[in-house]
């Protein structure tokens, strides 16, 4: 009976299971037999409810937290059923919204559909609008050249009726106008380019000899260091006028529709650049002195810098001359200009001891005069205010064009600079002699098919044939004058030194020899450059132009280690160079192939091989007599020139050309009529 007491009665809590422990198990921590929860033995009993009402009461507890967590669990389910449905409600708003965002861009595939088909339409009817425009505008060129027949018909039919009405009011017999002078007839094409391309070589010519004669006395009036300092300065000055022109003049000359606006646009955009450009140099002048190491370039750039606002006066004046053709006037005011400028200013300075200021006194005064002369020929007469769009169409072709200038006056004075800064002054005035030597008869021959072909090109940009041909001709023309001309100067180069520049510049002699062998290359690039620019191809010509004056500005400098001479040979590679980057450029334009370009120097090259080989013979065998200079050139030049003319009287076809022959009949026709009678070009 005390064991019984000493046990310790007690409960489970959870399932309220009676239980029972010894007194010593106080504290320890058992497993309930029938729920398997964690209990603690209690340290005295507890009361055992009774079966009926204790049990109940105590597994009320139970199950009220049943209820609770099962209410919970409820409400969280009701909770989600109700999240569910929401769910499913924007699911079924969104599937809504997608059908009809499908619906929609149904309707705009369709749509978009539909604008294309129209756009096509319409890019259609715009063609087919115009090809009717363009066939209407040749059917306008049509009526207006009939309405000008029509006019030029009724105004001859006017005259007519003049004529029988002062016949029947005079009823003597008048006489017949003499069949020696025939009625004139308006030149074409054709006649305007011949008769253009006689008076620009006479211009030309004259102009070379007048140059070569005063170069001949000024070369003993003046130091190689005076020309040296001079040419520095025309170095500046020839690039300073690019600038203050930008092209406009050969930009009037180019276009097919000009109209007084353009007139207007190019004299105001040509005086302003003239005046700015002029105080540029003026104000850049030391820095100019400073970058070519020669301090007397200062005072001579400030005095030329006068002539940039003169010439800028004169441009539309010039342009339009050459425009029209006007080739006949444009050579008188050359030669006047050149003659005032070089005989009346240049020479009498350099008598008196003036240097380097000599050649700049006398290019002012060429300037000056050419000026005047050309403005009071053919006075423009400009409005107050140009209009926008014009100078616009001016610039884009001038700008090019500039580009292009700009390029290639890098690449024809880019080797003076360099030997003017690392060779000096005196260096430079024997090369820049030796190559005025070879550039004197590629300018007498280049600017002349450059001036008088450019023009009648522009006229038939259209027509690659005609282009073809022109270009044919000219090439042809060139390779006749220039390959004998080469062997002539590279033969002669000593004796034409001594004679034209005197005993103290014999080291010209050599570099001449050296520029001789591609005086043809350098005078075609002109031709093919007149190509380029009548096709208005001026950016392409500026790019090939940039091509140039980087090989040359490189080539001379690697040529530095070897003096003048190796000055000379890299130039004359980059010019071979470019020779046949313009010649590409040209025959891709107008369609021509290499074998027609050279066919074309084939007579050429016959005939200068055996003139050129009869004048190494006669120089060879002079030289070793010990004669002068004088004898020595005059005899090869005769001994040249003859078997020339013998060649192309006998066989012209052989050694000039189909393309050389009639120029041939063409002089001696000029030549006959000058002396009083007229022959019939002969065929033979």
């Amino acid at each position: 009976m005390s064991e019984l007491i000493a046990e310790i009665s007690f409960c489970c809590p959870e399932c309220a299971q009676s239980l029972a422990a010894d007194a010593s198990a106080t504290g320890l921590q058992i497993e309930c037999p029938t729920c398997h929860r964690q209990l603690v033995i209690p340290a005295k009993s507890t009361a055992i409810p009774p079966i009926g009402g204790s049990q109940r009461s105590a597994s009320e507890e139970p199950k009220s937290e049943v209820d609770q967590r099962l209410t919970s669990t409820l409400d969280k389910v009701a909770q989600l059923r109700v999240e569910r449905e929401g769910a499913l409600a924007e699911v079924n708003c969104l599937r809504t919204e997608s059908r009809a965002m499908a619906s929609e861009f149904r309707r705009l595939r369709a749509e978009a559909l539909r604008f294309q088909t129209e756009l096509a339409e319409a890019r259609e009817e715009l063609s087919n609008e115009r090809k009717a425009r363009t066939a209407l505008m040749q059917h306008a060129d049509a009526l207006d050249a009939s309405c000008i027949q029509l006019g030029v018909v009724e105004k001859e039919l006017a005259e007519h009726l003049d004529h029988l009405s002062s016949r029947k009011a005079q009823p003597e017999p008048q006489p017949l106008p003499s069949p020696s002078k025939p009625v004139p007839k308006a030149k074409t094409l054709r006649q305007k380019t011949k008769h253009g391309l006689l008076w620009a070589g006479g211009e030309a010519g004259a102009r070379f000899l007048l140059q070569f004669g005063v170069l001949s006395i000024m070369a003993r009036l003046l130091t190689p260091k005076d020309y040296g300092d001079a040419g520095a300065a025309m170095v500046v000055v020839g690039i300073s006028t690019m600038f203050s022109q930008l092209g406009v003049g050969p930009a009037l000359v180019q276009r097919t529709d000009l109209k007084p606006a353009h007139h207007t646009a190019a004299f105001h955009c040509s005086v302003l650049l003239g005046v700015l450009v002029g105080l540029a140099v003026w104000l850049g002048a030391p820095l100019f002195a400073a970058l070519f190491r020669i301090n007397e370039l200062a005072d001579l750039l400030r005095g030329l810098s006068v002539i940039f606002p003169i010439a800028g006066l004169a441009v539309v004046s010039e342009s339009c001359l050459q425009r029209a053709m006007r080739f006949d006037v444009l050579a008188r005011i050359e030669v006047i200009s050149s003659a005032v400028g070089l005989c009346a200013v240049g020479i009498p300075l350099a008598w008196t001891g003036h240097g380097a200021w000599a050649l700049v006194w006398a290019q002012i005064g060429q300037t000056i005069v050419k000026s005047v002369l050309v403005i009071c020929y053919h006075p423009s007469r400009p409005g107050w205010r140009w209009e926008n769009g014009a100078l616009h169409e001016l610039l884009h072709f001038g700008s090019g064009l500039t580009l292009s200038r700009l390029a290639n006056y890098v690449g024809t004075n880019g080797d003076n600079f360099v030997v003017g800064r690392w060779l000096g002054a005196e260096a430079l005035g024997v090369y820049s002699r030796a190559y005025q030597l070879m550039t004197a008869p590629a300018a007498l021959m280049g600017n002349v098919l450059d001036k008088v072909l450019f023009p009648a090109m522009a006229k038939v940009q259209d027509s690659d044939t005609r282009l073809a041909q022109v270009y044919t001709q000219g090439t042809s023309l060139l390779a006749l004058v220039m390959l004998p001309a080469s062997a002539m100067i590279y033969l002669l180069a000593p004796e034409m030194v001594a004679i034209l520049l005197g005993p103290k510049w014999g080291e010209v002699s050599f570099p001449l020899q050296i520029f001789s062998v591609v005086l043809l290359f350098r005078t075609s690039m002109k031709l093919s450059s007149s190509v380029v620019r009548a096709k208005g191809q001026v950016y392409q010509l500026a790019l090939s132009q940039v091509y140039y004056g980087v090989a040359v500005v490189g080539l001379a400098a690697a040529g530095l280690p070897w003096g003048i001479p190796g000055v000379c040979a890299g130039v004359l590679v980059a010019i071979t160079i470019c020779f046949l980057i313009m010649s590409a450029m040209s025959l891709r334009m107008i369609h021509m192939r290499w074998r027609d370009f050279l066919a074309a120097h084939l007579p050429a090259l016959r005939l200068t091989s055996v003139v050129g080989g009869l004048g190494w013979l006669a120089t060879s065998s002079l030289r070793g007599q010990g004669l002068s200079p004088v004898i020595v050139l005059v005899a090869v030049s005769l001994l040249m020139l003859l078997p020339t003319l013998l060649l192309a009287a006998a066989l012209p076809r052989f050694f000039l050309g189909a393309e050389g022959e009639p120029w041939r009949d063409k002089v001696f026709n000029l030549i006959k009529r000058r002396g009083g009678s007229a022959i019939q070009p002969s065929h033979p």
